[in-house]
């Protein structure tokens, strides 16, 4: 993985303390992040790993539970061997009328997003 891959000339440059390098992740690059936080993922990119994770709209899960189960393992991105503590940011948004009505609008078409966002913290 190139987050991994990336570690090693970052801990050669003098001015970075080689024990506090983290990631941070946005969107796909959030679903990266979090399989860094993975103790299988670390050992076998064989590196001490990042200080911390943070990810930003990551896609934790298939959210099609329709799907054969081996497609949403390859999607799963948050594994159950979290030891890197790890910040995860997902929130929805305060809908205005407009966008209220946009979203109602596509619901009745079948083509609007109906899972809710929360915000939440896994610490490892």
């Amino acid at each position: 993985m190139d987050a991994f891959a990336a570690l090693g000339p970052l801990r050669d440059r003098p001015e970075i303390d080689r024990d506090r390098i983290g990631v941070i992740g946005f969107s796909y690059g959030a679903m990266a992040a979090l399989r860094t936080a993975s103790t299988r993922y670390r050992r076998s990119a064989g590196v001490p790993g990042f200080r911390a994770v943070v990810s930003v709209y990551p896609v934790c899960v298939s959210p099609r539970s329709d799907w054969p189960a081996s497609t949403q393992e390859r999607l799963t991105n948050l594994y159950g061997d979290v030891e890197t503590p790890t910040l995860i940011l997902i929130g929805g948004p305060t809908p205005t009328r407009r966008t209220s009505r946009r979203t109602a609008k596509r619901r009745s078409r079948g083509s609007a997003p109906t899972a809710a966002h929360q915000a939440s913290q896994v610490s490892g």
